[in-house]
């Protein structure tokens, strides 16, 4: 099959060849397409990705500065700034033992 031997490693690089007409589609994030710019984006899938802290003593003070920081305006406005990403859950703990 043609193309199986041009492959790219990075989102903005499938994105510039779907913008340059080397390629007719291509998988990759929102923020390459936004990026490039005269390419149509269509999601596929919703991710969610988890951060994962262990509790200890001896780390409740780490935990707290990034607690502080995930639940922060500010860090909320950057996020937004990308755009494609849910933030609903951004900053909750969604599980603790």
């Amino acid at each position: 099959m043609s193309g199986y031997e041009l492959e790219e490693s990075n989102h903005i690089g499938v994105a510039g060849k779907v913008a340059s007409g080397e390629a007719d589609v291509g998988v990759g994030i929102e923020k390459a397409a936004v990026i490039v710019g005269n390419v149509d984006f269509i999601p596929l899938i919703q991710e969610q990705y988890d951060l994962v802290l262990l509790n200890k003593p001896e780390n409740s003070a780490w935990i707290s500065a990034v607690m502080n920081i995930l639940n922060s305006t500010s860090f909320h406005k950057e996020l937004r700034s990308i755009s494609g990403y849910d933030l609903s859950l951004t900053g909750q703990i969604l599980y603790e033992t």
